[in-house]
């Protein structure tokens, strides 16, 4: 993370407020530890689908699949998210928004600033 986006990020969001704030830091950190220990292949599929915001086309391109093959791999990059997630959640409380919420782990509102891997 370069120095400018970590001092963006220190700034705090007036429009957020703080509990949500911290509990959005507190995930974003999660995700990028998640990340960190899928396997290649994964890490960088989920990274441009959802963090880069990639077209499905570009990253079929890339990967050298079908948009059919595309959707499996999705889905076998995600439940392995899924369950390095349970796996660095178990011993805590689910973490809710100050509404009660829970929190979408991945989506394509996320914005996190996971380090560049080369495919």
């Amino acid at each position: 993370m370069s120095v400018e986006a970590e001092i963006v990020d220190a700034i705090p969001d007036p429009t957020i407020p703080v509990p949500d704030a911290i509990a959005r830091r507190q995930m974003q950190e999660t995700v990028r530890q998640i990340l960190a220990g899928l396997g290649e292949k994964d890490r960088c599929l989920l990274k441009a689908l959802f963090l880069d915001e990639r077209s499905k086309d570009d990253v079929c391109r890339d990967f050298g699949v079908t948009r059919d093959y595309l959707r499996v791999l999705v889905h076998r990059a995600k439940q392995s998210f899924k369950s390095h997630y349970l796996r660095a959640t178990r011993n805590t409380s689910a973490r809710m928004s100050a509404s009660g919420r829970p929190y979408r782990v991945l989506g394509k509102t996320a914005k996190l600033d996971a380090p560049s891997f080369a495919h």
